[in-house]
């Protein structure tokens, strides 16, 4: 577990079975809690796993590929855009953000570092992974592992 105030959790409900392994990322599902010193900022019990770590994981590549910080807006296939992203990281400077959501349990005024994210983000990842090895669901998590950076 994570010791930082930050904290991507997850709990796989719903695997993709045999026929939908080629549409992996549409049938990833589980529950997503983002937690901000211990307090549960967001809670989405049928989040897609897959696509919100595809998002985390281009975020991730395009800070490395810039060198700077940019913001992450995750958005759904599952949820009208109109309605804003289900999750806004937002830089206010070189190294902290502030944190939004459409869904969000309270509104967070606290900076949070960017190396606190990253932390989390690659610590998401990295469980997720390990989740889908002990299910054999690795076959397509080669998608998030060889993403291509468009930006």
């Amino acid at each position: 577990m994570n010791n930082s105030g930050f904290v991507f959790e997850f709990a796989v409900q719903e695997y993709p079975t045999d026929s939908q392994t080629k549409y992996f990322i549409a049938y990833l599902a589980g529950e997503l809690t983002i937690k901000i010193d211990g307090q549960v900022f967001f809670s989405e019990p049928n989040m897609l796993l897959a696509e919100f770590s595809l998002a985390l994981k281009k975020w991730l590549g395009t800070i490395e590929v810039k060198k700077k910080a940019v913001t992450l807006k995750y958005f759904t296939m599952d949820h009208d855009e109109a309605e804003g992203a289900i999750l806004k990281l937002a830089p206010v400077d070189d190294t902290n953000y502030l944190i939004c959501s459409i869904w969000q349990k309270f509104t967070c005024h606290r900076l949070i570092d960017e190396q606190e994210l990253l932390y989390a983000a690659t610590t998401f990842l990295k469980e997720l992974k390990e989740e889908l090895s002990k299910r054999s669901v690795g076959v397509r998590y080669d998608v998030i592992d060889n993403i291509k950076l468009v930006e």
